[in-house]
């Protein structure tokens, strides 16, 4: 619209231009420039008559607010970026307290890779030219070792037990210890991919056509023709009895010792997987999230589907899950719970310390460590004098005292130990995890059973295993025909194994539905049912050496606890029971059954009636019990602490050996009650002296 042609209106410009300037550019013929205007004033409409000293005042005043509010602007904005540098400096200060406070121990680059051997941690990450190899101790930070290999090259791998690096270079082997600054060489031909097994003591090597195990000290083992992977990571199970690799489509799992292929599992996705020692194969997918699939029972479990990890790390004890996703988001699941305990992020690499103790992380500030026992709520222990003996590679599963004074322990690294004046010398060793082990009253034989071992009797004095006759329960799926791992029946999580009064009959619960008794002098099979509608829902029991068995079950609909003659199978009693009994821990003594539940209590039955006699709540989580002569329920907990608890009493507690674990799994008592044995997580086996309790 031309304002110019209306009566009364003219066109003014802003007082900032001079307007005898502004009047020659109108009294030319051609279309003049606008002038270059302000933000919020490009022109300035007004009549004539209201040009007063107030409308210049306004005019003026409008110029000077828009500087204004530039100049507020420009301090706001620089305010805002001090704080941001305010804030990323304190964020640099809380990482360098979490990386123990040492400049040394931060890094500017991404990590390649991580290993935690003991005392130590060992990490990769690439310079402009090469690779860097850095060591630190966990204790101060210090810097303990430095190498540069002039090539940025995947062919390395980290040391979890020792502080070396083994590279592959121009058909060699080239191992450096970054401690000592010293380094050796082997023969050995070139690879496409290799792993190391969580001992440091062998390794796989893939190329195109083949697959072989080959150790340092022996050289090659065995070598397959059928199987390569060149692509994706070779995973070791946490005791490195087994290995597991993808091939094409589908996940391969072989025996580390012969390279033995026992299992194809038909997958075709799958970017993480890691295989524990029970034959639990655990897979990230990102479609459908993480997945749990017992090669036992078959059993296909999806959890936390939100997730997407590129990376699953089972610790040493095989209670814990890491998954790291792409994103660099860190979780942390229990095994047994499938539950989430911790979460990070910004990480790159992680790994567990070779204790169990600790989970490494990698991330862009620096090495941070968290605590498992910091999972828990940490409690103060009464001082006991205790000692400890470390044997077992794996948690311990079994312990007990011989007629002799002498103490035995099994553990998931397939070993039964003694203990003589602190020293240890192995009795037993099989090649599956021993999940349970029974004692017979003459200290002579020892049942030993577990999901992947089935039931074996082993003579102490003859030093070797004596034959069961079939139950006719046989399981083929975890290497059937295979020396050792060739057993025809296999136990559930419930373990339910026990001997006799005299130490004449063995009685177990096989598979999910079976109930045999065998004849140990003629290893003949007595009596064996099939009680599928009793049995499949067992979650704990007892073998009563008097001739009744006690099994638990917990049901949609409520618990029951079933009373059984071994001898005929014959069942007694059937008791519904106010508790959760998802998982129970049994124990007996004289007329009282003492049930630990999952909802937290610890039950006083009676035997004969199913009574409720008393009830106390425990504050951590039971993973053991065991009864004294004298009627003391002793309770091992997932904390590692100890109680103590006799009907109508209070619970006494917590104790925790000083020398022990996170996670008390076993508890034995000596003949005259004055010594206690318990069994920990991380292998180690804790004896206290009991006179102050």
């Amino acid at each position: 619209m031309n304002f110019s042609r209306l009566p009364g209106w003219s066109i003014r410009p802003p007082t900032t231009i001079n307007p005898w300037h502004w009047l020659s550019l109108l009294s030319r013929p051609t279309k003049p420039k606008p002038p270059r205007q302000s933000r919020f004033i490009k022109y300035a409409i007004f009549s004539p008559a209201l040009t007063t000293r107030r409308e210049r005042w306004l005019l003026l005043s409008s110029r000077w607010k828009f500087c204004a509010e530039r100049i507020r602007r420009i301090k706001s904005t620089a305010k805002r970026w001090l704080s941001l540098g305010r804030k990323r400096d304190k964020m640099r200060e809380l990482k360098m307290q979490q990386t123990l406070g040492n400049p040394s121990f931060r890094h500017e680059t991404a990590l390649f890779s991580m290993e935690a051997p003991p005392g130590f941690v060992l990490a990769a990450h690439p310079g402009r030219r090469g690779l860097h190899f850095r060591l630190w101790a966990i204790a101060t930070g210090e810097s303990r070792g430095y190498l540069y290999w002039p090539a940025l090259s995947r062919k390395y791998l980290l040391s979890p037990t020792r502080p070396e690096v083994l590279i592959s270079h121009e058909e060699k082997l080239i191992v450096y210890n970054l401690e000592d600054n010293t380094s050796t060489e082997r023969p050995l031909p070139g690879v496409a991919n290799w792993a190391i097994s969580p001992g440091g003591n062998q390794l796989v090597l893939a190329s195109n056509s083949s697959l072989r195990g080959f150790s340092s000290e022996r050289g090659f083992l065995w070598e397959s023709q059928d199987a390569s992977c060149l692509q994706f990571p070779i995973v070791f199970s946490p005791d490195g009895s087994h290995f597991v690799l993808r091939n094409d489509d589908q996940l391969e799992i072989f025996r580390s010792e012969d390279g033995t292929k026992i299992f194809k599992w038909p997958r075709r996705k799958g970017d993480a997987w890691a295989l524990d020692s029970h034959g639990r194969i655990f897979v990230g997918d990102r479609e459908s999230g993480l997945l749990c699939w017992d090669l036992a029972s078959g059993l296909l479990q999806a959890f936390h589907p939100e997730s997407d990890p590129r990376c699953l790390l089972l610790s040493p004890c095989e209670r814990f899950l890491a998954a790291l996703a792409v994103s660099g988001q860190q979780q942390l699941f229990r095994t047994d719970t499938l539950e989430i305990v911790h979460r990070g992020s910004s990480v790159g690499v992680q790994a567990f310390t070779s204790d169990g103790r600790l989970l490494s992380s990698g991330g862009d500030h620096g090495v941070s460590f968290l605590s498992l026992a910091d999972l828990v709520e940490p409690f103060d222990a009464p001082k006991q004098s205790s000692r400890a003996h470390s044997g077992h590679r794996r948690p311990v599963s079994g312990l007990a005292w011989l007629p002799d004074g002498s103490l035995i322990s099994s553990g998931w690294d397939g070993r039964v130990l003694r203990w003589e004046s602190g020293s240890s010398t192995e009795l037993v060793r099989l090649a599956a995890p021993i999940d349970v082990m029974r004692v017979s009253p003459d200290g002579s034989l020892l049942a030993l059973g577990g999901s992947n071992l089935g039931v074996v009797l082993w003579d102490l004095r003859a030093n070797q295993s004596l034959g069961l006759a079939s139950a006719g329960h046989s399981l083929t799926i975890w290497e059937r025909g295979k020396g050792a791992r060739d057993f025809d029946g296999w136990l559930t999580n419930a373990g339910i194994i026990g001997f006799s009064k005299d130490g004449s009959k063995l009685v177990a619960v096989l598979g999910y539905d079976y109930l045999a008794t065998w004849d140990v002098d003629t290893g003949r099979l007595l009596y064996c049912e099939e009680k599928p509608t009793e049995l499949y829902y067992a979650s704990g029991g007892l073998v009563d050496p008097r001739g009744f068995l006690y099994v638990a079950m917990g049901l949609a609909v409520g618990s029951e606890l079933t009373q059984y003659n071994w001898r005929t199978g014959e069942k007694k009693n059937l008791w519904k029971l106010p508790l959760e009994l998802t998982t129970a821990r049994i124990a007996g003594w004289k007329e009282r059954l003492f049930i630990a539940c999952s909802e937290g209590n610890l039950s006083a039955l009676d035997s004969t009636s199913g009574r409720l006699v008393d009830q106390v709540k425990l504050p951590e989580e039971c993973l053991c019990l065991h009864c004294s002569t004298n009627g003391m329920v002793i309770i091992g907990t997932a904390r590692g602490g100890i109680f103590f608890w006799r009907e109508n009493e209070t619970l006494r507690g917590p104790f925790r050996p000083t020398h022990g674990g996170l996670w008390s799994t076993a508890l034995a008592l000596s003949p005259c009650d004055r010594t206690i044995a318990v069994g920990h997580g991380n292998g180690v086996v804790s004896l206290a002296e009991m006179f102050s309790l």
